[in-house]
Protein backbone atom coordinates (compact mmCIF):
# COMPACT_ATOMS: atom_id res chain seq x y z
CA UNK A 1 0.00 0.00 0.00
CA UNK A 2 1.34 3.50 -0.98
CA UNK A 3 1.54 5.81 1.86
CA UNK A 4 0.04 9.15 0.69
CA UNK A 5 2.50 12.28 1.89
CA UNK A 6 0.35 15.83 2.14
CA UNK A 7 1.45 17.68 -0.63
CA UNK A 8 3.87 21.24 0.68
CA UNK A 9 2.08 24.13 0.64
CA UNK A 10 3.87 27.46 0.69
CA UNK A 11 2.86 28.94 4.13
CA UNK A 12 3.46 32.64 2.92
CA UNK A 13 0.89 32.34 0.99
CA UNK A 14 -1.25 33.14 4.78
CA UNK A 15 0.89 35.54 5.68
CA UNK A 16 1.49 37.74 2.90
CA UNK A 17 -2.02 39.52 2.74
CA UNK A 18 -1.87 39.72 6.26
CA UNK A 19 1.60 41.40 6.43
CA UNK A 20 0.64 43.52 3.17
CA UNK A 21 -2.60 44.77 4.87
CA UNK A 22 -0.05 45.80 8.34
CA UNK A 23 2.10 47.68 6.29
CA UNK A 24 0.06 49.62 4.52
CA UNK A 25 -2.16 50.60 7.59
CA UNK A 26 1.32 51.96 9.03
CA UNK A 27 1.57 53.85 6.11
CA UNK A 28 -1.87 54.97 6.90
CA UNK A 29 -0.33 55.78 10.67
CA UNK A 30 3.05 57.65 9.10
CA UNK A 31 1.17 59.78 6.58
CA UNK A 32 -0.63 61.52 9.75
CA UNK A 33 3.03 62.56 10.88
CA UNK A 34 3.82 64.31 8.27
CA UNK A 35 0.51 65.64 7.57
CA UNK A 36 0.99 67.37 11.61
CA UNK A 37 4.46 68.46 10.38
CA UNK A 38 3.34 69.70 7.07
CA UNK A 39 0.50 71.61 8.36
CA UNK A 40 0.77 72.37 12.15
CA UNK A 41 4.09 74.56 13.00
CA UNK A 42 3.97 78.02 12.25
CA UNK A 43 7.34 78.10 10.15
CA UNK A 44 8.23 75.41 7.54
CA UNK A 45 10.15 73.02 9.18
CA UNK A 46 9.13 69.59 6.59
CA UNK A 47 11.63 69.54 4.78
CA UNK A 48 13.94 68.83 7.67
CA UNK A 49 11.35 66.78 9.93
CA UNK A 50 10.56 64.86 7.21
CA UNK A 51 13.31 63.16 7.05
CA UNK A 52 13.09 62.08 10.81
CA UNK A 53 12.90 58.67 11.87
CA UNK A 54 8.91 57.59 12.56
CA UNK A 55 9.99 57.75 16.76
CA UNK A 56 11.17 61.77 16.54
CA UNK A 57 8.32 62.55 13.98
CA UNK A 58 5.48 61.08 16.53
CA UNK A 59 7.95 62.64 19.45
CA UNK A 60 7.92 65.99 17.76
CA UNK A 61 4.03 66.16 16.84
CA UNK A 62 3.41 64.84 20.41
CA UNK A 63 5.77 68.44 21.43
CA UNK A 64 3.35 70.14 18.67
CA UNK A 65 0.32 69.13 19.59
CA UNK A 66 0.78 69.50 23.75
CA UNK A 67 0.89 73.10 23.96
CA UNK A 68 -1.14 74.37 20.73
CA UNK A 69 -3.86 76.47 22.00
CA UNK A 70 -6.62 76.22 19.40
CA UNK A 71 -6.66 72.18 19.31
CA UNK A 72 -7.57 71.84 23.21
CA UNK A 73 -6.73 70.19 26.06
CA UNK A 74 -8.98 67.03 25.87
CA UNK A 75 -8.33 66.33 21.79
CA UNK A 76 -4.40 66.81 22.34
CA UNK A 77 -4.86 63.93 24.87
CA UNK A 78 -6.60 62.29 22.96
CA UNK A 79 -4.01 62.03 19.53
CA UNK A 80 -1.48 62.02 21.97
CA UNK A 81 -2.53 58.72 23.17
CA UNK A 82 -3.13 57.42 19.73
CA UNK A 83 0.81 58.68 18.88
CA UNK A 84 2.16 56.84 21.25
CA UNK A 85 0.17 53.61 20.44
CA UNK A 86 1.84 54.01 17.53
CA UNK A 87 5.45 54.32 18.68
CA UNK A 88 4.85 51.25 20.39
CA UNK A 89 3.59 49.15 17.73
CA UNK A 90 6.22 50.72 15.39
CA UNK A 91 8.50 48.06 16.97
CA UNK A 92 6.41 45.07 15.97
CA UNK A 93 5.96 46.88 12.44
CA UNK A 94 10.10 46.57 11.99
CA UNK A 95 10.01 43.00 12.76
CA UNK A 96 6.80 42.50 10.43
CA UNK A 97 9.02 44.94 7.71
CA UNK A 98 12.30 43.08 8.47
CA UNK A 99 11.51 39.33 8.60
CA UNK A 100 11.05 36.61 6.41
CA UNK A 101 8.45 33.69 7.58
CA UNK A 102 10.45 30.88 9.10
CA UNK A 103 10.26 27.67 10.89
CA UNK A 104 11.53 27.20 14.17
CA UNK A 105 11.98 23.18 14.83
CA UNK A 106 12.55 21.95 18.56
CA UNK A 107 13.47 18.74 19.23
CA UNK A 108 13.58 17.17 22.39
CA UNK A 109 17.04 15.28 22.78
CA UNK A 110 15.92 12.81 25.83
CA UNK A 111 12.26 12.70 24.96
CA UNK A 112 12.50 12.49 21.44
CA UNK A 113 9.50 15.05 20.19
CA UNK A 114 9.90 17.73 17.68
CA UNK A 115 7.91 20.94 17.72
CA UNK A 116 7.25 22.69 14.56
CA UNK A 117 6.24 26.49 14.64
CA UNK A 118 6.19 29.48 11.92
CA UNK A 119 6.53 32.59 12.41
CA UNK A 120 8.01 36.31 11.26
CA UNK A 121 11.68 36.02 12.84
CA UNK A 122 15.01 36.75 11.96
CA UNK A 123 18.66 36.43 13.24
CA UNK A 124 19.08 40.10 14.37
CA UNK A 125 16.66 39.78 16.72
CA UNK A 126 16.21 35.93 17.22
CA UNK A 127 14.42 36.27 20.99
CA UNK A 128 11.50 38.37 18.85
CA UNK A 129 9.18 36.93 16.55
CA UNK A 130 5.50 37.50 15.21
CA UNK A 131 3.14 33.98 14.98
CA UNK A 132 -0.06 33.82 13.12
CA UNK A 133 -2.24 34.84 15.24
CA UNK A 134 0.06 37.74 16.36
CA UNK A 135 0.07 39.37 12.64
CA UNK A 136 -3.71 39.03 12.98
CA UNK A 137 -3.92 41.11 16.20
CA UNK A 138 -1.09 43.66 14.79
CA UNK A 139 -3.38 44.11 11.71
CA UNK A 140 -6.66 44.50 13.68
CA UNK A 141 -4.35 46.75 16.01
CA UNK A 142 -2.94 48.64 13.25
CA UNK A 143 -5.90 49.45 11.06
CA UNK A 144 -7.90 50.60 14.12
CA UNK A 145 -5.19 52.98 15.07
CA UNK A 146 -4.78 54.57 11.77
CA UNK A 147 -8.61 55.21 11.33
CA UNK A 148 -8.15 56.87 15.11
CA UNK A 149 -5.46 58.45 14.09
CA UNK A 150 -6.97 59.93 10.88
CA UNK A 151 -10.44 60.77 12.71
CA UNK A 152 -8.24 62.83 15.73
CA UNK A 153 -6.14 64.76 13.17
CA UNK A 154 -8.86 65.41 10.71
CA UNK A 155 -10.71 67.58 14.11
CA UNK A 156 -7.64 68.99 14.71
CA UNK A 157 -7.03 70.16 11.18
CA UNK A 158 -10.40 71.95 11.13
CA UNK A 159 -9.67 73.86 14.37
CA UNK A 160 -5.74 74.87 13.35
CA UNK A 161 -5.53 74.99 9.48
CA UNK A 162 -7.29 78.25 7.79
CA UNK A 163 -7.79 78.02 4.59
Amino acid sequence: MKRRTKRWQDPRKKWAPLVGRFVLSFGDIENVTYLALRQLPKDKIFQTTSTLGFGKRVDLVIELVKDHAEIGKRLSERFVEKLKAAKKLSETRNLIAHSPVVMKVYHHPKEGWTHREIALANAKNHDREVSLAGLRQGVTQSERLAKSLYNLYGKIHMRVVKP
